[in-house]
């Protein structure tokens, strides 16, 4: 929320997955959704037409799940990852096009590497690329909890952070290195704290079963 728009960073899970109850493994995910964001914005009496700016770090189903979801705003996008998504055969592992059909209408930002939103430093899009070709993740000034970075899938946990670890998925593991370079010195320089997305524990306060999980 700043005074010049509202941002949408990341969507999670589809809507359709809060029609299941608890865990559900599918494909080697093991996945859940209480409440849909639709249902959270509502709580801030807000919808998907309330916003100004959305902006994924990455084209992953468990990020964009809601894409379709929202019918007016301005996409903001590095121009690799728009390539991948928008082009026809171009795979990408993680990635269902269907996901992106409504995005396909909305007015888009073509970013070539680091961009400040709101033009005031208080909330910048990062290039972090490596985990998907236009990879990104978000800086913003809050001001009670101060700077915080989410770094998208850049880490999934804090040992990936400790022992710097790619996944195999990644679309290129040296480009994820660098990006973890660029980000570390980033938080240094900054004093910006890591939020990782899929740190479950930081939300709930529980680790699920052994296995990947959102």
């Amino acid at each position: 929320e700043h005074r010049d728009g509202r941002l949408l960073w990341d969507g999670g899970l589809s809507s359709a997955w809060a029609v299941e109850e608890g865990w559900v493994e599918r494909e080697g995910w093991r996945l859940r959704l209480d409440r849909t964001l639709s249902d959270q914005l509502a709580d801030l009496n807000l919808t998907f037409d309330s916003l100004d700016y959305v902006a994924f770090s990455h084209m992953h189903f468990d990020h964009v799940g809601v894409a379709n979801e929202i019918g007016a705003a301005i996409l903001l996008i590095q121009k690799e990852e728009s390539g991948a998504a928008f082009t026809d055969n171009v795979e990408v592992p993680g990635f269902d096009p269907s996901l992106y059909e409504g995005l396909k209408q909305l007015e888009r930002v073509l970013l070539d590497g680091d961009h400040d939103v709101f033009g005031d430093g208080t909330v910048r899009i990062l290039s972090l690329p490596g985990h998907t070709p236009g990879h990104q993740g978000l800086y913003v000034s809050l001001p009670d909890e101060g700077p915080v970075v989410l770094a998208g899938d850049l880490y999934h946990f804090r040992l990936s952070r400790a022992q710097r670890i790619v996944p195999s998925f990644n679309v290129d593991a040296d480009e994820t290195l660098r990006s973890m370079d660029r980000l570390e010195a980033f938080l240094s320089d900054t004093g910006a704290r890591l939020w990782i997305e899929h740190d479950l524990a930081r939300y709930t306060g529980s680790i699920p079963p052994d296995g990947y999980h959102h």
